[in-house]
């Protein structure tokens, strides 16, 4: 066949065309830079991430969809501007400090149609939080006293104390609830007369206790009031109660504080150590000791109830005892705590024998039934070899639903942990010369653990399964209360307790840096007058923590105050 020049030529400007056309087609977007740069460090946790690209964009394609902010925690919420060849990416919350972040961006395009040959992907970690100056929070008059407070995620407080009424014949219950920028007026929730034939026992064990939307119980021990079994003699006292009353948030179904009841079922027996935890709906579990009335050589149980907004408090439940009381010394040191589908853990230590003080180490669970939801009969986890050491437990359950145990006996220091199917191993032992048991223990959905003792913290990598030394709060000197531990979702943590330097109390505080360990110990208060002791430590959703304590002030009483670390 014969080909013209005309087509010919026709053929190669078509070839041409094509091949042209394609190299069009291909040319790319590209990102000229990003302000923070890849694996940057200490980035600012409030200012924007900003983006700039080789030629304008078009900004229907910039949207959540193609640009998305992750950490460890999940989906960052933000905001997203584009203006020329620039898109800038601003968080709706703070950042959480100290924590890693990656900037994902994928289908971005060009005013032209040009695309990015590949997604793109920009990693940072961000500044860590500091302490800032305390506030004062609340502060008594001379005529309050036994202060105690309780603060929500949300930054919502409540502060309880006791003061005298106007005739000073008996005594009353205030409580101020504190909203960010909404100013707050006191208010009297319950009111006693003393007692006469027992003007030296009265209201004890003042609580409040406060949940993730704002609503709150005070609680308290009161001596029987009024005397519902009058004791034939001073060797048989009446009965110790516990007792609630609740704030409600909100309108259409109640606002404000509710009349106090008694909470114990209106027991014979003496109650005391009350526990209160706050599911996610605003229900709560409580979990307290009871006994007849001879201190360590009296019967004891553990009891436990379930409050719904729906029904109120439900009739208390005997998890040890039975209510028949063939226990001695039952309770040790009690603790309930919820997962995040609402399912309980309730520890606590029994002496069964008193010829044999041999510790007991008890769980009870409370779980979803075909039938409803029930306690579990108690199981033992453990028997300690003797009483010599602290012996006491600590009870960690995360937000999955996982449990730890940790104690210490004169074997040394132990932990059980419950498997996939929820069933406890054997008891392990973490260190023979350890025999002080820790104050707390936080177990992360990860596995990982920290475990604060009044000398240092373990740290659990589940990686290899060993607890790491302890690393020490000061250098030789013992905390002088009961550490508190938070630790955030990427595995920083904080460390607070109260330590006593030359006769007087100072709060005290420890970070530890994922990745970069512990850094020194510091105090957090202002340092001006005695501290009474820590009182709260806890870790709020920006990353934030606050820490509050009670502190002598000028006039002779008492304030409270708080730290941010932010």
């Amino acid at each position: 066949m014969l080909v013209t020049k005309v087509r010919t030529l026709f053929m190669l400007a078509a070839v041409y065309a094509f091949a042209f056309g394609t190299l069009a087609h291909a040319a790319t977007l590209e990102l000229v830079s990003s302000v923070p740069i890849n694996n940057a460090i200490d980035v600012s946790r409030t200012g924007s991430i900003n983006l700039q690209f080789s030629t304008t964009l078009n900004a229907r394609s910039v949207n959540a969809g193609t640009i998305t902010l992750q950490s460890a925690a999940g989906n960052q919420k933000i905001s997203l501007s584009t203006t020329g060849t620039m898109v800038s990416v601003r968080p709706s919350t703070l950042l959480l400090p100290w924590t890693n972040y990656t900037l994902n961006v994928s289908s971005v395009m060009s005013t032209a149609g040009e695309q990015l040959a590949a997604p793109i992907s920009i990693s940072f970690k961000t500044l860590d939080a500091s302490w800032q100056a305390p506030q004062v929070i609340d502060r008594l008059t001379s005529t309050q006293w036994n202060q105690v407070t309780a603060t929500n995620a949300k930054g919502v407080r409540f502060v309880a104390w006791l003061q005298a009424n106007d005739a000073n014949t008996g005594d009353d219950i205030w409580a101020i609830r504190y909203v960010p920028g909404v100013v707050s007026t006191a208010v009297r929730i319950a009111s006693f007369e003393r007692i006469a034939s027992y003007p030296e026992n009265y209201i004890s064990e003042l609580n409040v206790f406060v949940d993730e939307d704002g609503n709150a119980f005070t609680t308290w021990v009161i001596q029987n009031y009024p005397l519902l079994d009058p004791p034939p003699n001073y060797n048989f006292p009446p009965a110790w109660h516990l007792w609630a009353t609740r704030f409600v948030t909100g309108s259409g179904w109640g606002s404000g504080w509710g009349t106090p009841q008694i909470i114990d079922g209106y027991s014979k027996h003496s109650a005391t150590n009350l526990h209160l935890v706050f599911d996610h709906t605003g229900n709560a579990f409580a979990l307290w000791q009871e006994f007849d009335c001879c201190g360590i050589h009296s019967q004891q149980s553990i009891v436990a109830t379930h409050y719904t907004q729906a029904g109120g408090w439900g009739d208390p439940i005997y998890l040890d005892g039975a209510g028949s009381f063939d226990s001695f010394f039952v309770g040790g040191k009690i603790d309930i705590q919820l997962d995040n589908a609402g399912n309980a853990y309730a520890t606590w230590t029994t002496l069964e024998d008193l010829h044999y003080p041999v510790p007991k180490l008890f769980i009870s669970y409370y779980k979803a039934t075909m039938s409803g939801f029930v306690w579990t009969p108690r199981q033992l986890i453990a028997t300690e070899s003797t009483m010599n050491s602290t012996g006491y437990q600590a009870l960690a359950v995360n937000p999955r639903g996982d449990a730890l145990l940790m104690w210490a006996d004169d074997s040394g220091l132990k932990f059980a942990h419950t498997d996939e199917l929820g069933r406890w191993s054997k008891p392990v032992l973490i260190d023979s010369s350890v025999t002080i048991s820790p104050s707390q223990v936080v177990l992360l959905d990860s596995g990982e653990a920290f475990a604060a003792f009044i000398n240092g913290v373990k740290i659990y990598t589940p990686r290899n399964g060993l607890w790491s030394w302890t690393h020490p709060l000061l250098t030789d000197q013992n905390a002088s209360s009961d550490p508190r531990l938070v630790v955030d979702l990427t595995g920083n943590a904080l460390v607070a307790w109260t330590q006593n330097n030359g006769g007087v109390n100072r709060i005290y505080a420890k970070r530890y840096r994922a990745d970069r360990g512990w850094f020194s110990s510091l105090p957090i208060d202002s340092g001006n007058t005695s501290v009474e002791q820590l009182e709260e430590l806890f870790l709020e959703p920006s990353g934030s923590v606050v820490a509050a304590w009670g502190q002598s002030n000028d006039v002779g009483t008492v304030d409270i105050q708080a730290a941010h670390f932010e």
